[in-house]
């Protein structure tokens, strides 16, 4: 049976003696179990025994922390982990309008998208699991306050009763200062959007435009 699904897990250590390690823990219990040996010299016949033995184990070893992929399925079912059953892949996806929409519109569900199809890798094909309105949203209230709140206080509204809003939903009007002329760390905007427009899962685009830049000079007060 192939496990070639598995990711490639990193391979175990459950026995990290070395063949060194192994000979002399064995020259360390000569004297306990044998003190009247005291030739410890390579080139004695029992060093020569135990180094042959110490051998033998480490080629053991070697063998037993290499640890087949069906092993480690065994031994993550004795800790009660079971492998997921097979499932689609899912990804997130991002649409792009290749122009603006005069009202909202939906992509369904089911919808299919494919990758780029290469010549070496056939195009992978998804469908989207629920629908997806694209809303026009219109800014209501262009709201600003001087210090960032988590419930906001003094917020001043820069649209109404100053803009007027076009038929295509921008609002125009005489130049001011979003903040004062000299802006401060933790002044913030809030953007008030119509309640009945779909925005939910749309990724939205702030378009500013302002007067065209002009020389002015140096202004030694601002630091």
């Amino acid at each position: 049976m192939e496990f070639d699904f598995l990711p490639k897990l990193p391979k175990s250590n459950l026995d990290d003696r070395t063949f060194q390690d192994l000979v002399d823990e064995c020259i360390l219990r000569i004297p306990r179990y044998c003190p009247e040996w005291t030739n410890y010299n390579p080139g004695d016949p029992g060093i020569t025994l135990v180094e042959l033995f110490a051998w033998l184990t480490d080629q053991m070893l070697i063998r037993f922390n290499q640890v087949p992929r069906r092993n480690f399925i065994v031994f993550l079912e004795l800790l009660g982990i079971r492998l997921q059953p097979a499932a689609p892949a899912f990804t997130e996806l991002t649409f792009y309008l290749s122009a603006d929409l005069p009202s909202t519109y939906e992509i369904p569900t089911g919808t299919e998208v494919a990758t780029v199809r290469m010549e070496q890798e056939e195009a992978i094909v998804f469908s989207t699991e629920g629908p997806l309105r694209i809303g026009n949203p219109r800014i209501r209230h262009f709201l600003t306050a001087e210090t960032t709140e988590l419930i906001p206080q003094g917020l001043r509204d820069r649209l109404t009763n100053l803009w007027s809003q076009a038929p295509d939903g921008s609002w125009e009007g005489q130049e001011q200062f979003v903040f004062d002329e000299h802006p401060q760390p933790g002044n913030c905007v809030y953007l008030v959007f119509e309640p009945e427009q779909e925005i939910a899962g749309n990724v939205l685009a702030l378009k500013l435009r302002g007067e065209p830049a002009t020389a002015t000079g140096i202004d030694p007060d601002y630091s």
